[in-house]
């Protein structure tokens, strides 16, 4: 009663998902409506630390940060309701066009980069030239983020549901 529990499900498969580098021991929210009695629903914050191409087969399915998400969940996989229900959820994202299958990733991921793309060139403008003192490198949309989003969508995109699935599989 105190836990949503589909909705942590969903949030646990997506972290795991998008390889979250910086997640588990902090950067996480959980909050509820106490005036409907609803569980806590756990939501991601402060999560720039992911779909890193370079580290496409990161794993943090076994993380079990002590007070975090991973420790309730870790917790949790000893119940057998929990494990088919954290089962079937990863079937509905990670098969037959769920949300979380190449080609609807790519699909969401895509809608969200359009949506941002005429925001970038204004933060370029406004941070590109941060560590131009340091790398004499001006970051821009052309020269730096649409080559970073093609590399998500050709490197990380098309390989990570099967590398996730075999990690939840040798974490079960």
């Amino acid at each position: 009663q105190y836990l949503d529990v589909p909705n942590f499900i969903d949030y646990m498969i997506l972290n795991f998902y998008l390889g979250n580098f910086d997640w588990a021991h902090h950067n996480y929210y959980a909050a509820r409506n106490a005036a409907l009695n609803t569980g806590y629903r756990f939501y991601t914050w402060d999560a720039e630390h992911v779909m890193r191409y370079s580290e496409v087969t990161y794993d943090n399915t076994g993380k079990n940060d002590k007070g975090g998400p991973t420790e309730v969940h870790t917790l949790l996989k000893q119940n057998e309701e929990y494990r088919m229900m954290f089962a079937d959820a990863v079937y509905r994202h990670f098969f037959n066009h769920g949300v979380l299958t190449p080609d609807s990733f790519a699909a969401s991921f895509l809608y969200r980069m359009k949506e941002i793309e005429n925001a970038v060139v204004l933060e370029s403008a406004r941070w590109g030239d941060f560590l131009k003192k340091t790398t004499g490198v001006t970051y821009t949309k052309n020269s730096h983020w649409i080559p970073e989003v093609e590399k998500v969508l050709n490197e990380y995109i098309p390989r990570r549901r099967d590398i996730v699935i075999s990690q939840l599989q040798s974490s079960a």
